[in-house]
């Protein structure tokens, strides 16, 4: 199983690759440079190993600088299950032939929504209940 650590970029609030390596050490040390020019917001090495055979990949975050810059150790690999293990597992990921999405940008659109939305919620209520009286008047008057 190939395995690549690829590191990753955070700026303006979207993920992007800057490179990709094939052994762990260069790749931590260019993160590690990178976050101390104070170009990007974060910078992440993943560890990915890609199945060529199965097309899933399991991508693991080793460095963070998020996370106070911690290296992590990759954990054991498990022992698949005596069925060959399947590839519908959480951990797994078809990755390869989907599109690299960026990290969620929280923002002040989300609060204007919610806002706008109560607003509607609220109006519509106010229509029932005069739709309501006004019924209620008309079968009064019956």
């Amino acid at each position: 199983m190939p395995t690549n650590y690829e590191v990753h970029t955070l700026k303006g609030g979207v993920w992007q690759i800057d490179s990709t390596y094939p052994q762990r050490d260069p790749a931590i040390e260019t993160a590690k440079q990178l976050y101390g020019e104070k170009r990007f917001e974060a910078i992440k090495v993943i560890k990915d190993d890609f199945d060529p055979k199965t097309n899933v990949g399991k991508e693991i975050v080793i460095y963070d600088s998020a996370k106070g810059g911690a290296e992590k150790k990759a954990p054991p690999p498990k022992e698949e299950s005596k069925s060959g293990g399947a590839p519908g597992k959480k951990s797994d990921a078809d990755y390869k032939n989907a599109p690299h999405r960026a990290a969620p940008a929280r923002s002040q659109t989300s609060l204007v929504k919610a806002i706008i939305l109560l607003g509607l919620v609220l109006l519509g209520g106010l229509a029932t209940l005069f739709g309501l009286s006004q019924l209620t008047a008309f079968l009064g008057k019956l």
